[in-house]
């Protein structure tokens, strides 16, 4: 595997594509959901803008997506190692 496929996160073998892909579906979709739900409870003042600060914002939802990401993966391979 070279360098340049393993940046662009491109795999010869389609198992790891599939575990890869899996990863970043729950991820992306968790993280539309807390924006979506950001975006509602700041437009309904439920939560002034104030309550945080961008940057810890931006690090709450990189942790999340991480998490997700991670865990995604973790259990394709956890379950992919007892078949």
């Amino acid at each position: 595997m070279s360098k340049r496929s393993f940046w662009y996160q491109y795999y010869d073998d389609e198992f790891l594509n599939h575990i890869n892909v899996s990863g970043y579906k729950p991820a992306l979709n968790i993280l539309m959901l807390i924006l979506f739900l950001e975006l509602i409870a700041s437009d309904i003042n439920l939560v002034t803008s104030t309550t945080y600060t961008i940057s810890e914002f931006s690090r709450f939802c990189i942790g999340v997506s991480a998490f997700c990401y991670g865990m995604g993966v973790f259990i394709l391979l956890k379950g992919a190692d007892n078949v």
